[in-house]
């Protein structure tokens, strides 16, 4: 495991070194590089947190309309295809000499 914060990268070995190193303020990443802990100290600007709030807000009403448009298209579709199943009339062919 590792200790990181800023640009500091400390090797750990045991958990209470890592709880050690959360309450300094380090995050804890396992030996692949994941984030393994987040410090609670960490903090970031207000307005971080609200550029990131619009765009949640910006991005869910364009999953709302995607959806919306997609299930219009999928209505669509049904009609489409409900058309197409239905049997065309034949005129009743005769042979010859009938």
């Amino acid at each position: 495991m590792k200790a990181k914060k800023e640009n500091k990268v400390y090797s750990i070995n045991t958990e209470q070194e890592a709880q050690r190193y959360l309450k300094d303020g380090y995050d804890i990443y396992d030996d692949d590089g994941n984030v393994r802990d987040y410090s609670p100290k960490k903090k970031i600007a207000f307005s971080e947190y609200m550029k990131a709030v619009n765009e949640i807000g910006r991005l869910q009403a364009m999953v709302a309309e995607k959806n919306a448009e997609n299930a219009a298209l999928r209505e669509q579709l049904v009609t489409n295809n409900a058309a197409k199943q239905e049997p065309a009339k034949k005129a009743d062919s005769k042979k010859a000499g009938e």
